[in-house]
Order: structure tokens, then sequence, then C-alpha cells
């Protein structure tokens, strides 16, 4: 059997400390997703035929509650509550996908929306997701992509 040298054993623990920290960084998504989000920034970038045409950056536009039951509520960033906005959410663990559809009401009827994210970035008190939306009309390709950055607020 070879002796453990003093370079092997310092290697190894450069390693498991590397490795370590690095697990204990991230967490599964759904780990107490319950909860109040707030917005942070929202980053809006649309392409046609994949040349750039508009990109907005929104900061704090809005907070987003997540009950346990898989509803929730959609809120303005001031705290009011937008009543005729509710949410179901669910997570796919497998594809790290959080997906929110959105029941909206206004005048002359209703639309259902839903948000496929998927999640790029997650910590226990912090998020990034991704959704897209890609269209092609009269040989024409849209793509649309929003980013957003979440932080729990509770």
């Amino acid at each position: 059997m070879k002796p453990v040298t003093y370079i092997n054993a310092l290697a190894f623990g450069i390693l498991a400390a590397f490795l370590l920290g690095g697990c204990a960084q991230f967490e599964d998504v759904i780990t107490n997703k319950e909860g109040t989000w707030r917005t942070t920034q929202a980053k809006f970038s649309e392409y046609e035929n994949g040349t750039l045409v508009d990109e907005q950056d929104w900061d704090a536009p809005e907070i987003m509650v997540f009950y346990a039951d898989g509803t929730g509520e959609y809120r303005f960033a001031d705290g009011t509550v937008d009543t005729a906005t509710t949410i179901t959410w669910s997570y796919d663990a497998a594809s790290e996908a959080m997906t929110i559809n959105e029941s909206t009401t206004f005048s002359g009827g209703s639309v259902e929306i839903e948000w496929p994210y998927t999640v790029i970035r997650s910590k226990k008190n912090a998020q990034s997701w991704k959704v897209s939306d890609e269209e092609t009309t009269g040989g024409t390709t849209y793509l649309t992509e929003i980013t957003l950055e979440l932080e729990r607020v509770d």
C-alpha cells in the first residue's frame, strides 16, 4: 500500500471542499418554494430572424405569492392586489421548469396564459427564470425572451 503524502492529502482536501461548497450553494428549486417572491429585475428581448430588434429592462415590476396547494397571486410592486389575476403553479424537477398559469379577467372577457419558465439559477432566497416564445409568420421568425430575477420576501 502506498503511503498518503502531504500533497495527496492536501489535493483531496481542496477537491472535497470545492465539491461540498459547490453543492451547498444550490438547492432543489422547489424546496420551500411557497411564500412571497419579488421580481427584482425583468429583461425583455425581441428578435426577428435572429436579430435583436428591441430590449428593455424593467425593475421590480411584481410580487408573486406561491401557496403550498399550487395556487397563488400576482401583486403589483406597491403591494396592492389585482383581484382579477390569480395563478396556479407547478414545478417539474426533471426539466427544471417552473410553470405559472395566469388567469386574467378584463372587461369583455378573460384569458388564460401559461408561462413555462426554465429555472436558470436557484439558491435558497434568489432565483433566475427564463421563458421564450417563438413564432414564424410570413417567413419571419419572431422570438421573445423574458428573464426574471427573483428574491424571497418572506
